[in-house]
């Protein structure tokens, strides 16, 4: 069995957002992978050398407070962390929002889109352990979640959706990952 730690309750929300929604799991038809572009610092010996719940409420606070309106109108605010699922360098998933809630990763996409984002800074690449964490979520998801229609054909890069309005390198060093496990 996937061990997965859920951490919603640890994470900055505004759970009565007027902006929050939910969808149902049927419509789920992309799972995007995403990097935070936040260096990773070196491992110690075995063990990370961050804390990952830190990084993810400092991450949560950011979203909240961000300006998510990048056109002309009102500031639009973030309700918390805009990912649902998160995998830190060691390798641990963590559930960070329910599948259920629509959040803002992927522009034209949020709305059929599952936000996996991997803890990984510019320029930098997956360790194997993440990997292992990313592969073993993604095989969760496609196979084991009748719930949630998208397959491995459905995992795309957050860059890759250039056609939903997405301009961006990331998942950086995952992209070729990303690229592969959706071809086998």
């Amino acid at each position: 069995m996937l061990e997965i730690t859920d951490i919603i309750d640890k994470l900055p929300s505004k759970p009565n957002d007027p902006n929050r929604r939910t969808r149902p799991l049927g419509v789920v038809t992309k799972i995007v992978v995403h990097y935070d572009a936040v260096l990773v610092p070196p491992t110690e010996g075995s063990a990370i050398a961050y804390d990952p719940v830190a990084r993810y409420v400092a991450q949560a606070n950011y979203h909240i407070a961000k300006n998510w309106n990048d056109g002309v109108g009102p500031v639009v605010h973030g309700f918390g962390l805009m990912y649902h699922y998160r995998v830190s360098s060691d390798g641990r998933i963590w559930r960070t929002q329910p599948e259920e809630l629509v959040t803002w990763h992927a522009r034209a996409v949020n709305y059929r889109g599952l936000a996996i984002c991997c803890d990984l800074g510019s320029g930098q690449l997956p360790t194997a352990a993440q990997i292992g964490g990313l592969s073993d979520l993604l095989d969760y998801l496609c196979y084991n979640r009748p719930d949630i229609p998208a397959n491995r054909r459905d995992v795309w890069g957050h860059g890759e959706l250039t056609a939903a309005g997405n301009h961006t390198p990331c998942p950086g060093g995952l992209l070729a990952w990303v690229q592969a496990y959706r071809r086998d």
